[in-house]
């Protein structure tokens, strides 16, 4: 049974598929893009535990999730349901990285689960100049945001018990349709 768990695993590791992302100019809506914030906002490094699920043209994916990330890196590590690997996003400075076995499909691009999840991480403040940056705007209300751009609403975040630290975020872009609910099951500083 070893041998054969051995087999499997470096099938796996020797069938792997990968690719470097851009990191600049994401299509967001027509006639606008969003670069992928640095991680200069960050005061100490930071580990987390996520459940995720992500929906998109009608496909819906759950997987947990392990996320460290720091001023200069972050790294998700996506769990297939028996625990191991099923995908390793990787941002240094401009470089994205993404990894994956070759049977697991996520639902959405990795630029753009990487460009989602860092949105709802930055602290508000941050969170309002990045976007300025970019031409759009924010408009808070009670419980959700909404990102808009030239007055349209581009994405919605709906915060359900907290925010990316602890609790339930959703990220829904509205233009492109997909969905990323997050939930933290753990955030802690190092």
């Amino acid at each position: 049974m070893r041998k054969i768990a051995t087999l499997y695993l470096f099938l796996l590791l020797a069938c792997s598929c990968s690719g470097k992302l851009r990191t600049k100019g994401l299509p967001m809506a027509r006639m606008a893009t969003m670069d992928i914030p640095a991680l200069t906002f960050l005061p100490q490094p930071v580990a987390a535990s996520l459940d995720v699920e992500v929906q998109n043209l009608g496909s819906v994916y759950r997987f947990q999730a392990q996320v460290e990330m720091d001023r200069e890196a972050l790294v998700m590590v996506g769990l297939a349901p028996i625990g191991s690997s099923a995908f390793t996003l990787t941002y240094r400075g401009d470089q994205v990285t993404y990894e994956h076995i070759p049977f697991f499909n996520l639902p959405l691009k990795p630029d753009r689960l990487l460009l989602a999840y860092l949105l709802l991480a930055l602290p508000e403040k941050d969170l309002e100049n990045h976007v300025q940056k970019f031409g759009f705007s924010l408009e808070q209300n009670i419980g959700e945001t909404k990102l808009l751009f030239d007055q349209t609403p581009i994405a919605r975040v709906i915060s359900k018990n907290g925010s990316i630290k602890g609790g339930e975020v959703v990220f829904h872009h509205l233009h492109q349709g997909y969905l990323l609910r997050i939930k933290t099951l753990q955030w802690e500083t190092y």
